[in-house]
């Protein structure tokens, strides 16, 4: 077992309640009655991970001033980036040693008197006797780089990435279990920031978790409150520049909280269970409002909705078809864009989801398509129509070579499989000119448009070169 510093290594004998209590080494648990055992069985697993040997977070936590006897304690609190994928792919088995051997990475990384806990299923945490940022800053790149180097099991390459928070406390305060509680939370602005990286706990992260707080505790009644929108942005023809599509964006004001991004909420209605009546309600919506404009000023006008692969079960399929059929508009005028970077998007559930749709005549469209995961693996296995190369490639364009050649690479692989290319977050005349230049079929952005309300859409139709 694992518990503490650098020079602990697996076989050797862990610290348990009789060490802490007698010193080590005295042999008296030999001595004990049957009950006596018992009770010291039940106090180590009170105390160690059956799993890794680390210690457990609630023990170090209790314990921390004792084990450690330090006033200027921190914390790193460490996720890994990708285990999930880890389980799916290798089997839980494989996990369970891919675990094992993060905590023996954990010991070479920590110091000589730092403790090493298991938080939870991929989660670790580490007390150490330092306050120091470089040091911290430093320890938490060794962790970064070690966990991050390839894990050979039963012959297998796997990889996973790290995350790590850091809170600190001199003189006594806060509490431990408060300085554990705000690394995780840095942990987690870690994970927003990219992952694979460092943030240290601030003040500006805890208001940022307390109004992700309120955020989910006000979700649910969202909907029912009226509180839900829809803002259009056109998407415009490469060559001509007419308005062609109008992806349908969600917006969400409330009394107390303001303006909330979808990028704050949509997570948490994925985790709390409401991203399906959310996404039904936009997809009624975004369908009869283009319908609207279909019949009326805008007949070949198609709409893009975006939408969750947590969404994609039969239920959905059967969502589509009724939706199809109330709204009235024709199956080809819509696209059905879903973000790359979900990994459930290449399951047999999904992709047989994804194929009864594209039955009806529904296109479907890859999004932010070059920050995932294994893009031309499923790309030949997927009912998609087309792809839109994500705004961090474009906003080099034209004078950063690294993005100039990924957007040229991804526009002919594209082209080549028959895909439909469109760039977003297009801002200048620059990148507009090479995009077109280089083939790109369509172009979204501030250059044309910002999101707008239905009426500022529609009252502006004509003059977008429709």
């Amino acid at each position: 077992m694992i518990q503490q510093g650098s020079r602990q290594h697996a076989g050797s004998t862990p610290l348990n309640a009789a060490d802490l209590s007698r010193g080590k080494g005295k042999g008296a648990l030999h001595e004990c009655s049957t009950a006596s055992r018992r009770a010291a069985q039940f106090d180590r697993r009170s105390m160690f991970d059956s799993l890794t040997g680390l210690y457990r977070r609630a023990y170090v936590v209790e314990r921390a001033a004792l084990l450690l006897n330090s006033s200027h304690t921190s914390v790193l609190f460490i996720n890994l980036d990708d285990f999930r994928r880890v389980n799916e792919t290798a089997g839980y088995a494989s996990g369970d040693r891919v675990l094992r051997a993060v905590a023996h990475r954990l010991a070479g990384a920590a110091r000589s008197g730092d403790l090493i806990a298991r938080s939870g299923s991929d989660e670790f945490l580490i007390l150490m006797d330092c306050y120091e940022e470089r040091e911290l800053a430093r320890c938490a790149a060794r962790i970064i780089g070690l966990i991050g180097a390839p894990f050979m099991i039963d012959g297998r390459e796997l990889t996973v990435g790290a995350s790590v928070g850091i809170a600190r406390r001199s003189d006594g305060k806060p509490d431990t279990a408060t300085l554990v509680r705000n690394a995780e939370m840095a942990m987690r602005a870690a994970k927003r920031l990219g992952r694979n990286c460092t943030q240290f706990f601030t003040q500006a992260i805890d208001g940022e978790m307390e109004r992700r707080a309120k955020i989910q505790s006000a979700l649910p009644g969202a909907l029912a409150g009226g509180e839900l929108a829809l803002a259009w942005q056109p998407v415009v023809d490469g060559a001509s520049g007419k308005t062609v599509c109008a992806e349908a964006l969600l917006r969400w004001t409330h009394d107390e909280l303001g303006a909330v991004s979808p990028m704050q909420f949509v997570p948490i209605a994925e985790r709390n269970g409401l991203i399906g009546s959310i996404g039904d309600w936009v997809l009624e919506q975004a369908c009869t409002q283009a319908q609207q404009w279909r019949r009326s000023v805008a007949p070949d006008l198609g709409i893009a909705v975006n939408i969750s692969p947590l969404q994609l079960d039969k239920r959905f399929v059967r969502k589509i078809s009724r939706v199809l059929e109330l709204s009235g508009i024709h199956p080809s005028a819509l696209e059905l864009e879903i973000t790359e970077g979900r990994q459930v998007l290449d399951t047999p559930s999904v992709m047989s989801s994804m194929a009864a749709i594209a039955g009806f005549g529904v296109k479907f469209v890859i999004d932010d398509f070059g920050t995932g995961y294994s893009s031309l693996s499923y790309l030949r296995r997927l009912q998609v129509h087309g792809l839109k190369i994500d705004r961090s490639f474009v906003a080099g364009l034209p004078h950063e070579s690294r993005s100039v050649a990924i957007v040229e690479g991804l526009e002919k692989i594209a082209h080549s499989m028959g895909l439909t290319v469109t760039a977003e977050g297009i801002e200048t005349n620059e990148q507009a000119a090479f995009l077109r230049e280089c083939g790109i079929d369509r172009m979204q952005g501030f250059l044309f448009s910002h999101p707008l309300k239905p009426d500022d859409f529609i009252n502006g139709y004509g003059r977008r070169g429709s």
